[in-house]
């Protein structure tokens, strides 16, 4: 049996990418939650009024989107 569990997070990634490419989406996700946390793969309300304000030239914004992950709303 394949020793899953000793490995680390970032072996796990790899094992993925190499046996199931079509899970790697998946898989990347639960490595980011488990090693920076929740907020940085839930989707939410974007403020964008707020962000603006606290937002300088030397402190910009960046967005980072892949397909199919930005929804338009309404204003």
């Amino acid at each position: 049996m394949f020793p899953w569990e000793t490995l680390a997070p970032f072996q796990r990634l790899l094992v993925v990418r190499v046996l199931r490419p079509d899970a790697l989406c998946a898989a990347v996700r639960v490595f980011v939650q488990q090693l920076m946390g929740d907020k940085f793969v839930s989707g939410g309300h974007i403020d964008l009024q707020q962000m603006y304000e606290a937002s300088a030239a030397t402190t910009p914004l960046i967005f980072i989107l892949s397909s199919g992950t930005w929804e338009a709303t309404a204003l």
